[in-house]
């Protein structure tokens, strides 16, 4: 016991004092998928399209998320390791993901997003057979 004590005390006082990554993902992050809706489909109705363009990505500090993707809501967790979080969808819809059928479920993927700078970060794998694209932190209303 005696030795087990300081190793404890130890690995304790690392984990209290490493810094969290998650700070500076917290916040709502936006940007535009401009391959969802046609230029001449957005032209003919640009709120719409404004609308089915949108990507947004909020992260929480309990590491939860919300993506809001082509005028669907997804929702999840989220780890952070270095310059990269991967999120894993929980939610489609307000509704757990172990309800949709087979299809559905193995057709979701984690979902990457890695920091490029302070105040962008690049959003991969968030829709099937889409290019990244780079959301810009939102500043707090």
């Amino acid at each position: 016991m005696a030795k087990i004590l300081p190793l404890a005390m130890i690995l304790a006082g690392v984990a209290c004092c490493s810094p969290d990554p998650t700070p500076k993902w917290v916040g709502e992050w936006k940007g535009e998928d401009k391959t969802l809706v046609s230029d001449a489909e957005a032209a003919k109705d640009p709120v719409i399209a404004g609308t089915l363009r949108m990507v947004k990505l909020s992260f929480k500090q309990d590491r939860t998320f919300a993506l809001f993707v082509a005028g669907m809501p997804y929702e999840g967790r989220y780890s952070v390791q270095g310059a990269d979080a991967t999120l894993t969808i929980t939610k489609i819809l307000g509704k757990p993901i172990e309800n949709e059928p087979a299809e559905i479920r193995d057709a979701q993927t984690p979902v990457t997003a890695t920091m490029q700078s302070a105040g962008t970060i690049r959003l991969t794998g968030y829709r099937f057979g889409s290019e990244s694209i780079l959301l810009q932190k939102q500043e707090p209303k």
